[in-house]
């Protein structure tokens, strides 16, 4: 299937959806079955190190935990502690990755 070089391109800016309609028949040419699907286009492409969609610069969103503990030097590893950090990455819907790092504990048996 070709849609040719002037296809148009899916983004919030321009919702277009292409149809494809795709059907099955026998050895007499009888049709079986019939699906039809709407679908959209998107270009991805990397140039001059920017990340682009349908030639738009893509801007990520993200969360970085620089694991500032000033009072022990260690992120706290009680239930709660991940109960907060798993309602603030949640709450933040606008999110696209999340980097967190911190210094490991000591092993409890040193």
């Amino acid at each position: 299937m070709e849609l040719g070089e002037d296809a148009q391109l899916w983004d919030k800016f321009n919702p277009y959806l292409h149809t494809l309609q795709v059907s099955i028949e026998d050895t007499d040419n009888n049709t079986t079955d019939t699906t039809t699907e709407k679908f959209g286009l998107r270009e991805i492409r990397s140039r001059n190190g920017i990340l682009e969609i349908n030639g738009r610069q893509l801007f990520l969103r993200g969360m970085l935990d620089c694991a500032a503990y000033p009072k022990t030097g260690f992120p706290q590893q009680t239930k709660k502690a991940g109960e907060n950090f798993s309602t603030t990455v949640k709450n933040m819907v606008s999110i696209m990755f999340d980097s967190t790092h911190g210094v490991p504990q000591k092993p409890l048996s040193m």
